[in-house]
């Protein structure tokens, strides 16, 4: 049996996870504008700002939208019918990109019901013709595009959130023009850097999750010397963004994120099927996968490695394969485990 990636990598020491515990991150940048105010009653107008909200129309391709969702660092971009409108029919996030790839390289299947479209997709990325946007969009299931008109109070955007919905479209009153959008995490960031003014929520941080009733012990996770492709088929199996991954004692030595998928365009392995130009500030790629063998060499454990030690200035090879590959793990409900030849 190989060594873990724990024993390779040492996580987080106890003493250091407690340290950050005992001294959580400095509440920065209280606006003064919500002090004394009931946080249930502030618009989601208030807190929108237009320059995070990134338009793509529909016709443009694949390679293009993705370069625009690198470039702008936005978790995802809204997709118009053309530059003149200002209305959102949909969005094109990372796990859109993920199910796309691993389409086109085979290692997902379509249904019967729409095997022939997608084979034809398949083919036609295959080939290197243009794949447009509005040819990809829906390739996933996804939660609907969910819109709030920008007079509406957090609570709205809060009871939106909690039914799985993971960001809004915020529109102008009694219109569909688009004013911003607001997602799970702007809500957090919100919260956490104004908790004084909200002395209801600063309340409950102080409190451990376990008195909050939060969390759950059925954790999706994937083994450390398992392929890449194998953590993103799983994340798209499952409908979930990220999964924890664990060693062969189930120890948590990192975790992996739809996000991660633009590692595989960007790395000199993928030459044949994403073709990343370092000599372009916008890193350009074109997404259009050849064969599903260009996914396999990039481990999870060396990608994890890879985010300390750019940390230190330089980025390993990726190109030396462990001994022996093992399965995924869901701890003590294995019922979601890749099987070993996916991909192969």
């Amino acid at each position: 049996m190989p060594p873990s990636p724990r024993a390779r990598r040492p996580s987080v020491t106890q003493a250091a996870l407690q340290s950050l515990i005992d001294n959580p991150p400095a509440h920065n940048g209280a606006d003064p504008a919500f002090s004394g105010r009931n946080w249930m009653q502030i618009s989601v107008e208030e807190l929108v700002n237009p320059e995070d909200c990134h338009f793509v129309e529909a016709d443009m391709t694949i390679e293009d939208a993705t370069n625009r969702l690198i470039e702008c660092e936005a978790p995802s971009l809204l997709i118009r019918e053309s530059a003149e409108q200002n209305s959102a029919i949909g969005t094109f996030d990372y796990a859109d990109l993920n199910a796309y790839l691993l389409l086109v390289v085979g290692i997902t299947k379509p249904d019967d019901e729409h095997a022939a479209s997608l084979e034809e997709l398949g083919r036609k990325a295959r080939a290197g013709e243009r794949i447009l946007l509005r040819e990809v969009k829906n390739l996933r299931p996804k939660e609907p595009l969910t819109t709030l008109p920008s007079n509406v109070s957090l609570t709205k955007a809060v009871e939106a959130f909690g039914g799985g919905v993971h960001s809004v479209v915020v529109v102008k009153e009694n219109s569909s023009e688009v004013l911003g959008s607001f997602n799970q995490w702007r809500l957090v960031k919100f919260l956490w850097e104004n908790a004084r003014s909200f002395p209801v929520i600063e309340q409950l941080y102080p409190q451990y999750l376990r008195e909050l009733g939060l969390g759950s012990q059925d954790v999706i996770s994937i083994n450390g010397d398992r392929p890449l492709c194998n953590a993103l088929e799983l994340m798209n199996n499952e409908g979930v963004s990220s999964v924890a991954v664990v060693d062969n004692q189930f120890n948590v030595v990192g975790n992996i994120s739809v996000v991660d998928v633009k590692v595989s365009l960007m790395i000199p392995l993928l030459a044949n099927s994403t073709h990343f130009d370092s000599r372009t500030a916008s890193n350009a790629v074109y997404v259009a996968p050849s064969a599903s063998r260009y996914l396999h060499p990039l481990y999870l454990r060396y990608l994890i490695d890879t985010r300390l030690k750019r940390r230190k200035g330089f980025v390993p090879s990726f190109s030396r394969k462990p001994s022996v590959d093992f399965g995924t793990h869901r701890r003590q409900a294995g019922r979601y485990s890749v099987p070993q030849n996916v991909g192969h």
